[in-house]
């Protein structure tokens, strides 16, 4: 869970308002300027407050100065993490230095390097993880430990920021989501950015939180509570946060995804993204149309499943899980939206247009009985999840850090009664059952 504060916009942080250098500055240095093909010092963020024009720093010469500032704030505030704005957001094609003097002049890779291994130096200053501001992140995920990870299908058109696009979720599940876990889905003001792609510095309601939630969810990532100003009650935000998405990135932070598939609402089917975009290749990615992909089922290796429906005007009836589970949702109950997180034997959700959710996690396997008789042992195994690994291990003392793996099966039901031979000497025994993958 990510709480920050954030007052830049984004016209400003694209065009690099951190790490530039003003002339007012007591380090300026005109020779540590970037410089445009022309030989023109290369502009960063200009204060329209202050009057006062900024200038991109070379990206060779930021670890030098990372190098001087970074230990005098570990050592002044004993820091055990840090975060670095921008360089983990920005294209590195726009932050190119054209001095022929420079290594590798002109040329991506050397900024994209350069600004990659400011993450390690600040782990290792700060003896901790590393975070980072997000837009065009995957180039820097898994160097930084984490980012705000703002959502973007490139381009400054409307339709391709954050709340606008379809739910599209393969590439940040299959590419990143290994990688690192990221945080939230960018800036609440930048999320809801308007038609003209103007960030909304607004005070947003529950319906727009619910609605942030249900895309953290649905793309695998942390949560994220932002500054007081931009939410109905911040407190209360926090807690739906807090008891429901905090829970939900424990479960799949370290599972990888199985199978993504789209619900179709028309022929209330599942199928996967190409089979989707094969039916409707001009409307998937039009929010404004019926068939907007906006309804995706992910399930995880863990056995974990969540369903999200960001669909604007369609609500989507799911069928997830094995009774007794934990479930985590947003989903109607009575003609009402209802949050709630628990154990049900409740399988069926209908989830409200815009921000429904799911969520459901297997309960662990267990051993509701067992029997020994002679040289065989009878365990009857309950919460067992078909199709996934299972393994009986075996201990003669408790507590005890030596089981011994007796016997893996993969069952298909959710219980099974397990017999075998058992040759031992000792007088007592003890059997725990294992999910793995």
């Amino acid at each position: 869970m990510a709480v920050r504060s954030q007052r830049t916009s984004f016209s400003q942080r694209k065009s690099g308002k951190r790490r530039r250098f003003c002339t007012n500055a007591a380090a300026w240095n005109p020779a540590a300027i970037a410089v445009n093909s022309d030989g023109s010092p290369k502009q960063a963020w200009y204060n329209p407050g202050t009057g006062l024009q900024s200038y991109e720093m070379k990206p060779t010469l930021a670890a030098n100065y990372l190098a001087n500032f970074a230990p005098q704030i570990h050592n002044t505030y004993t820091t055990t993490a840090s975060f670095l704005d921008v360089r983990s957001a920005v294209n590195p094609s726009d932050k190119v230095d054209c001095d022929a003097a420079v290594t590798n002049s002109a040329m991506f890779r050397e900024t994209l390097n350069r600004y990659r291994a400011l993450a390690g130096l600040l782990r290792s200053v700060h003896q901790g993880p590393v975070s980072g501001e997000g837009h065009h992140h995957f180039f820097n995920v898994g160097y930084f430990d984490d980012v705000e990870a703002q959502l973007n299908s490139g381009g400054l058109n409307p339709i391709a920021q954050a709340s606008k696009l379809p739910v599209l979720v393969e590439f940040d599940l299959l590419k990143m989501h290994d990688k690192a876990l990221v945080h939230g889905v960018g800036y609440y003001e930048r999320f809801y950015s308007d038609q003209n792609d103007t960030p909304q510095y607004l005070t947003f309601p529950q319906s727009a939180v619910l609605e942030y939630m249900a895309t953290e969810l649905a793309y695998g990532h942390g949560g994220f509570i932002p500054t007081p100003d931009r939410l109905y009650n911040y407190v209360l935000a926090a807690q739906l946060e807090q008891r429901h998405v905090f829970p939900a990135q424990a479960l799949y932070a370290n599972a990888t995804p199985v199978s993504i598939l789209y619900h179709d609402s028309t022929s209330n089917d599942e199928v996967t993204v190409s089979d989707y975009i094969c039916r409707y290749p001009t409307a998937f990615g039009i929010q404004t149309n019926d068939h907007y992909l906006g309804q995706v089922r992910v399930t995880y290796n863990s056995g974990v499943i969540v369903c999200v429906n960001r669909h604007p005007t369609r609500q989507w009836q799911v069928q997830l899980g094995q009774p007794g589970g934990n479930f985590n949702f947003n989903a109607v109950m009575n003609g009402m939206n209802v949050q709630w997180v628990g154990q049900t034997n409740l399988t069926s959700y209908l989830l409200p247009q815009t921000n429904g959710w799911v969520v459901f996690a297997p309960a662990p396997p267990q051993i509701s009985s067992i029997t020994q008789s002679n040289d065989t042992a009878n365990l009857t195994i309950t919460n067992l999840l078909p199709g996934f690994s299972h393994r009986v291990e075996r201990a003669f003392v408790l507590p005890s850090t030596n089981w011994d793996i007796v016997d893996t099966f993969v069952p298909s039901n959710v219980q099974t009664s397990w017999i075998r031979s058992i040759n031992t000497a000792s007088p007592q025994d003890f059997y725990r059952v294992v999910r793995f993958w």
